[in-house]
């Protein structure tokens, strides 16, 4: 390289046999023109005047000059200045590079099409089929003449669609330029056994890399699992490590060896704290079955759901509640005022609520708040009738209650709303109706079912005849 102030040389391997050589280069302040020059070298004395032995030799293609701070995707042309028309993923970013080839060509209106043939949109990326012969000068939003189709190949795992996806022989090589400060990035929906990120700043170089196989682990601790057992591979590949660096390329590069490399979903940028999950996030289905592997590769397995009961936080909870009642059982008598008992709950309920925000186990945060409640209520003194009557009526209605709040848990987006944000009003809202409908429910089928059933059982039960007076001799 000569006629520049500074410059830097980068080069990528294919995979096909080819090389793809990026040169960035600053003009100096007097500098009028650059240029650069290809050169075989003698292998022996590493002179740049190799005249050639008939045999050795260098192909070149696709040179291109672009005026940028950054090396770009290629522009096929020959003789014309071609103004590109941006690979853009998202307002104000854009896919520098991809060895996903272009297999349609872009639409031109002085173009002729026969029927069937395919274009694409430049400035959406979509496949438009043509609908008659002879298709010229039609608008691509004609229906009666261009059918819309899918996006392009390079674009398909950049879309609004997960059943779209991106495919290419061995791996799919993207780089990006994103439009904000990068932190995290997803692919999902893919085909592959190995994902590679990797980010490059302009000054600063490589500042991270990462390598994730996708092949999960089959051996089951069984050298016969490890030899024989069905290969499976992850479909979804999560980094949240990108270290943040403003104008840093992002390349992504998704392998498959002797196979044809799919991705479904690629999404690149700022990673936001949206809080904690109410009932636990899991991207898997989890097993609760057991499996005993023997020395001879075979193995057993038992399929039981016995491990989640036990381990579930809500069976502590029940147990909470059997020691209250215990414990009621057997010192139970009058110690607090209803209204002393009732503050302790209110105030257990704010702490209960706020403890919950930060992650501590639900038997913690909720069940042991709930158990000291209930455990005060059994002690407390009732002295007004009217208080007390309306607390065993909700006892009563309790298992309708249980019953019916799962149901309004389920289909709470029907009363809240799909877009409305959860919070602790909407959960006192959603309380409230599930106290409202298990209470009618108990009045209206509850109820009515328990009295028909027990007149039932007290008609089977054999009746007892007194004894006449005088009717006994000893």
């Amino acid at each position: 390289m000569a006629g520049s102030a500074s410059h830097m040389f980068r080069a990528q391997k294919l995979n096909n046999g080819w090389w793809r050589v990026f040169q960035t280069f600053t003009l100096g302040g007097t500098d009028k023109e650059c240029f650069f020059r290809l050169a075989l070298l003698d292998q022996t004395t590493m002179a740049a005047l190799f005249k050639g032995d008939g045999v050795s030799g260098v192909y070149t293609y696709g040179a291109q000059l672009t005026l940028g701070d950054r090396e770009e995707s290629h522009i096929s042309t020959t003789t014309d200045t071609v103004t590109r028309a941006a690979d853009v993923v998202g307002a104000g970013a854009g896919l520098v590079y991809s060895n996903v080839p272009m297999v349609e060509p872009p639409y031109n209106m002085a173009t002729t099409y026969a029927k069937d043939a395919a274009v694409y949109d430049p400035a959406t990326k979509l496949v438009y089929w043509s609908m008659v012969a002879g298709n010229v000068g039609k608008a691509l939003s004609d229906p009666a003449f261009w059918n819309k189709r899918t996006a392009i190949n390079r674009w398909a795992m950049f879309d609004d669609r997960n059943s779209t996806q991106t495919s290419n022989p061995e791996e799919i090589v993207s780089v990006f330029s994103a439009q904000a400060i990068t932190q995290g990035l997803f692919a999902g929906a893919m085909d592959a056994s190995e994902v590679r990120v990797s980010m490059t700043h302009p000054t600063r170089g490589l500042v991270y890399s990462e390598t994730k196989s996708l092949v999960l682990p089959r051996s089951g601790s069984s050298f016969f699992g490890w030899c024989f057992n069905r290969l499976r591979l992850r479909t979804w590949f999560l980094t949240l490590k990108l270290p943040v660096f403003a104008n840093a390329l992002v390349t992504v590069t998704i392998k498959k060896p002797g196979g044809v490399s799919k991705c479904g979903m690629c999404l690149l940028g700022p990673t936001i704290d949206v809080g904690l999950s109410l009932m636990g996030l899991s991207t898997e289905l989890k097993d609760y079955s057991t499996t005993t592997f023997f020395t001879d590769g075979s193995s057993s397995t038992v399929e039981s759901n016995f491990q989640y009961i036990v381990g579930d936080t809500l069976l502590f909870n029940f147990v909470i509640g059997c020691i209250c009642y215990f414990v009621w059982r057997k010192y139970g008598r009058a110690v607090f005022s209803f209204w002393t008992a009732l503050c302790v709950a209110l105030v257990l309920t704010v702490v209960s609520l706020g403890i919950s925000k930060y992650g501590l186990p639900r038997i913690l945060s909720l069940g042991l708040p709930a158990g000291v409640i209930v455990l005060v209520f059994l002690f407390a003194e009732f002295e007004n009738r009217n208080l007390t009557k309306p607390l065993l009526f909700l006892g009563s209605a309790s298992y309708s209650i249980y019953l019916i709040h799962a149901v309004i848990a389920h289909w709470k987006h029907l009363f809240i709303g799909v877009g409305t944000r959860e919070n602790d009003l909407t959960g006192l809202l959603l309380t409230a109706l599930a106290l409202a409908s298990g209470c009618i429910f108990y009045v209206v089928v509850e109820n009515p079912i328990s009295r028909v059933l027990h007149e039932r059982s007290k008609r089977a039960m054999p009746t007892a005849t007194p004894l006449r007076k005088g009717s006994l001799n000893f």
